[in-house]
């Protein structure tokens, strides 16, 4: 699923709240519309031609909302493996 994430930059360089930024937004914006997390950078990356290099973005580190839970035993233990495998992450264990 596509999720939506925003960069900002503050002006003054210092850290700004985004947890506090992100609850003002939750109550002025549609939910479709809300970043899923705010990333602050130091500035944004340009191209050559002075326009806003997406690809040079840096990827969020997104957690899980909910804790999981261990598979399992049998098809459960190896569908979890195969997803593990193919996501590139690890099983939760027992």
């Amino acid at each position: 699923a596509r999720q939506l994430v925003g960069y900002l930059v503050s002006q003054s360089g210092l850290p700004l709240d985004t947890s506090a930024l992100q609850a003002q937004l939750r109550e002025t914006l549609p939910p479709h519309m809300v970043p899923v997390v705010l990333l602050q950078l130091p500035q944004l990356p340009l191209s050559a031609n002075g326009k806003l290099d997406r690809k040079a973005l840096p990827l969020p580190e997104l957690k899980a909302q909910a804790p999981g839970r261990a598979p399992k035993a049998g098809s459960e233990t190896i569908i979890a493996a195969a997803f593990a495998s193919l996501l590139g992450c690890d099983v939760q264990d027992a």
